[in-house]
């Protein structure tokens, strides 16, 4: 028996999640793999203050999507503090 394997996000769900992004950001997060679950990840790292990044907090270390979206949102994004 496979396990089920969760979809890319989709357009329409990155966009929920991160806001309006140019066509071509969005298809750079698609072609990470990333699931909605890693774009809401990902964005919440950058845009919450409270949150700490796991791999230098000595927890477990996020995914390699995650990891994409991030650094793809984190030069697409002001987060609260570059304002």
């Amino acid at each position: 028996m496979r396990a089920a394997v969760a979809p890319v996000a989709s357009a329409e769900e990155i966009v929920r999640i991160a806001g309006v992004l140019d066509d071509v950001v969005i298809a750079r997060i698609q072609a990470t793999g990333a699931t909605v679950g890693d774009v809401l990840q990902a964005y919440l790292r950058l845009t919450d203050d409270d949150a700490v990044d796991p791999s230098r907090a000595g927890g477990p270390a996020t995914s390699a999507a995650v990891d994409a979206v991030y650094d793809i949102l984190s030069a697409e994004i002001e987060t609260p503090d570059e304002e």
